[in-house]
């Protein structure tokens, strides 16, 4: 078989050996020519291309892509020995913290404050002093409670916020400055009216609570200095190793 292509409509046609310098008929569009006579490198068919085999995948050579090489690198574990787990004690002890913090903040936000009144008694002709003071006294353990539900309740969560709760630990001393001033208004009010009002019980409702949250943080405190102290002896301990 040989190739020639059509005058008309170039298209390509395959004649036979025998066709050669005889007419012929385009089967496509029908024009009548004479077929030329062929050598034998134009009979020849075409080299074909080298085609992978499908069953390997293809690849880039290395002269169109270079090749990647994937590196691998090795990083040491993090040093997790300050994770030490927390106690139950310690656990159990930073939840009292955190629900009397609660109590108080909920309690100081709306009862606890009508307790406040009973400042209009110490100092009468001090208005202004008195107002400033009602205000600190009623913002500022509100600020307190929060912070100390935010850092127990991380202790709790995370092994490694002692931190924050020993922040939060320090922040409850202020309680002695809340009950020393409720304790000094229920005395006031027994010593003028000769017997308890209600201010008097809501004042002795907040500084109970303010008594249990520092009990249970000074515990707390003290707890967690002993776990601290141990997990340090045991990091510094040559013999772990």
């Amino acid at each position: 078989m040989s190739r020639a292509r059509c005058p008309s409509c170039s298209r390509w046609l395959h004649l036979p050996q025998a066709a050669q310098g005889k007419s012929v008929q385009c089967p496509i569009c029908q024009q009548v020519f004479t077929a030329p006579e062929f050598s034998e490198e134009s009979v020849s068919p075409p080299p074909r291309l080298p085609v992978p085999e499908p069953s390997q995948p293809w690849r880039p050579s290395a002269s169109s892509a270079p090749e990647l090489e994937a590196t691998l690198e090795f990083r040491p574990p993090r040093d997790t020995s300050h994770r030490s787990p927390v106690s139950r004690s310690l656990g159990s002890l930073a939840n009292w913290v955190f629900g009397l913090a609660l109590v108080s903040f909920l309690w100081n936000a709306t009862c606890g404050c009508g307790g406040l009144f009973s400042l209009g008694g110490l100092l009468p002709e001090a208005q202004e002093f008195l107002i400033l003071l009602a205000f600190l006294l009623y913002f500022v353990p509100l600020v307190v409670y929060l912070i100390v539900m935010i850092t127990s309740h991380t202790l709790s969560s995370s092994t490694s916020n002692r931190g924050p709760f020993r922040f939060g630990l320090a922040l409850v001393q202020f309680e002695y400055l809340f009950g020393s001033v409720r304790l000094v208004m229920m005395l006031k009010n027994v010593l003028e009216r000769g017997e308890p009002e209600i201010l008097f019980y809501l004042n002795a409702v907040s500084l109970a609570l303010s008594i249990g949250l520092l009990i249970s943080s000074t515990l707390a405190w003290r707890q967690l200095g002993r776990e601290t102290s141990t997990t340090d002896a045991r990091r510094n301990d040559p013999e772990e190793d």
